[in-house]
């Protein structure tokens, strides 16, 4: 599903419900949720967004930099409604900052969790025991990739610990404040909780913890990073044959985790992925990765 709606007030958390038509979200459903920063010119501000359970005392706020040259500049992450489907918005304008429900996980726990780490050495990868920040060892965990470098790309990415994928990407500028971002889920190892991370320098690059499945909605995720591709024709949904690209057998109807992202330098670009035969357009506008790298939701 793709239902976007506008924040009531600006620079306090507020209670939204997600009960009702549009969104018909059910109780203590987990949702996936883009937080949007839509102002284009240049020099404009960095807009700060998030959301978070009914009734946590986490700030969960990123100030998300502004989309230049149209199109929106997005940070996504998943929440957990509670039994009357509500859950708590932040939004620093009521113009520029806009939630997008992009589907919802019937099953399943989530746990909100605050941590940042960084890495000590560039372009290596290196291991994090998340066990401090209260993650149990083989739970999948989300982590927001942040570069914060206000003119060149960020290669930057995260993966399960001991893993030999190259599961990382180059993050645009963050031009004008802000960050510019991509959100993974990672396996923490079985025994300590580790992760490895990767980023292309020692500054203005972050990883946040934002949280861990104490219940996984499905059996496991499995980490894989393959090109899909591009489409062949603009403006067009187009059935993808996965089996043909991914080096694991994927069972049918698994739930996949696909990162979407426009490399055009010079004005904004629509990408989305949905069900093969839905009919929803589940895409998002995506501004442009002036000065290299990708824009990525």
């Amino acid at each position: 599903m793709v239902q976007e709606w506008s924040p009531v007030g600006a620079g306090s958390w507020e209670v939204k419900d997600l009960s009702g038509t549009p969104f018909n979200v059910p109780p203590s459903a987990v949702l996936e949720i883009a937080i949007s920063n839509s102002t284009n010119g240049a020099a404009d501000p960095a807009y700060s967004g998030g959301v978070r359970t009914v009734g946590s005392s986490i700030d969960r706020t990123f100030e998300i930099h502004p989309a230049e040259q149209g199109g929106k500049n997005f940070v996504v992450m998943h929440v957990q409604a509670d039994a009357e489907s509500k859950i708590e918005t932040f939004a620093q304008d009521t113009t520029f900052n806009q939630f997008t429900l992009l589907g919802f996980w019937t099953q399943g726990q989530y746990v909100e969790v605050t941590g940042t780490l960084n890495v000590t050495a560039s372009a290596t990868w290196q291991g994090r025991d998340l066990t401090s920040f209260g993650v149990p060892a083989g739970a999948v965990t989300e982590i927001l990739l942040s570069n914060k470098n206000a003119s060149a790309e960020r290669s930057i990415g995260v993966r399960a610990g001991g893993s030999t994928l190259e599961r990382r990407f180059n993050i645009h500028e963050a031009e004008d404040a802000g960050i510019d971002s991509l959100t993974l889920f990672a396996n923490a190892t079985s025994g300590s909780a580790n992760i490895e991370i990767y980023g292309q320098g020692t500054t203005n690059i972050d990883f946040v913890l934002l949280g861990y499945w104490s219940t996984p909605p499905l059996a496991e995720f499995i980490e894989t990073v393959v090109d899909i591709g591009e489409t062949v024709s603009d403006t067009t949904w187009e059935s993808q044959d996965l089996s043909t690209l991914l080096p694991l057998d994927i069972n049918p109807f698994s739930v996949l985790e696909v990162v979407v992202g426009s490399e055009e330098g010079g004005q904004e670009r629509e990408l989305g992925v949905r069900q093969n035969g839905s009919t929803q357009n589940r895409f998002l506008d995506l501004h442009e990765a002036e000065a290299g790298g990708l824009d990525f939701a």
